[in-house]
């Protein structure tokens, strides 16, 4: 519930932005997103992380509808997104067709497209997929690269306790804020609720990036947050190797969530890169 109302209040803060609210109909889902009315000759596709939402894009979303046509998914079964048939989650592979069919549906042009940690690696997966319709390919400390170790990020996810909770927390932000613990049973009950721990553990070899980052031609920019106790900085360096035109900025003294832990900087970095 607490979770929800704060959705809510994020909405009403767009809508004042001139955001509005939209929805479309899938044969798997409800697809809920954020839309502004800029021209559609400057779209920009925003996706999100795991167990999240586009609330997260709170301190940038409005400003980057100041120069942009911003559309901002909520993921399937995240957000104010539901699911249908009875369905509790979806694997990647199927959130991956999710949003092969809709994107174009919505955009009906072309796009840059920005995704932020798993929203980083759908939108990795998206531009591999259809190449024709992006343009500009933006990466946030993203997920999807397959890693020595790499099984330690399922472990994470498996919220048992508020304990194994506030662990996540640690490894998320350089430091989290106050206010996180107070509602920790809420983000808890939310992340059980979303069946995050089911779709990690759905994750198959083929899903990840490796062998497919040679194939990505379009312009991609790679922003990462330094101190990400998350996902190994070996993303960075695989990723450079296998996109050598791929350009690279390091956000210091911020952990995996850049757009809430360094909003300014990165709000600066987007509006060199885009």
């Amino acid at each position: 519930m607490l979770i929800d109302l704060l959705h809510r209040f994020v909405q009403q803060q767009y809508s004042r932005a001139g955001i509005s609210s939209r929805f479309l109909h899938t044969a798997e889902s409800t697809i809920h997103y954020y839309e502004n009315s800029a021209d559609a000759s400057r779209t920009l596709v925003l996706l999100h992380g795991l167990g999240t939402s586009s609330s997260t894009w709170v301190k940038i979303l409005p400003h980057l509808a100041k120069t942009f046509r911003v559309i901002a998914l909520d993921l399937p079964g995240f957000g104010f997104s539901t699911l249908k048939n009875g369905k509790d989650h979806l694997r990647f592979c199927e959130v991956s067709d999710v949003l092969a069919r809709i994107i174009p549906e919505i955009t009906k042009t072309s796009f840059a497209i920005l995704g932020h940690s798993l929203g980083g690696w759908l939108a990795a997966d998206f531009a591999i997929r259809s190449p024709g319709l992006v343009h500009k390919l933006v990466l946030i400390n993203p997920a999807g690269i397959n890693y020595p170790g790499i099984e330690e990020q399922r472990r994470l996810f498996e919220i048992t306790t508020l304990r194994s909770l506030y662990a996540l927390l640690d490894r998320l932000w350089l430091k989290y804020p106050w206010y996180f613990k107070p509602f920790g049973p809420a983000i808890r009950y939310d992340l059980k609720k979303r069946k995050v721990a089911e779709f990690v553990r759905s994750i198959q070899e083929k899903d990840f990036l490796n062998g497919r980052l040679s194939s990505l031609k379009k312009p991609a920019h790679l922003v990462w947050g330094r101190n990400d106790g998350v996902i190994s900085p070996e993303t960075v360096q695989i990723m450079q190797e296998k996109m050598p035109g791929l350009t690279t900025n390091f956000i210091e003294r911020c952990g995996h969530v850049p757009q809430l832990e360094r909003p300014g900087e990165l709000r600066r970095i987007l509006d060199e890169v885009l």
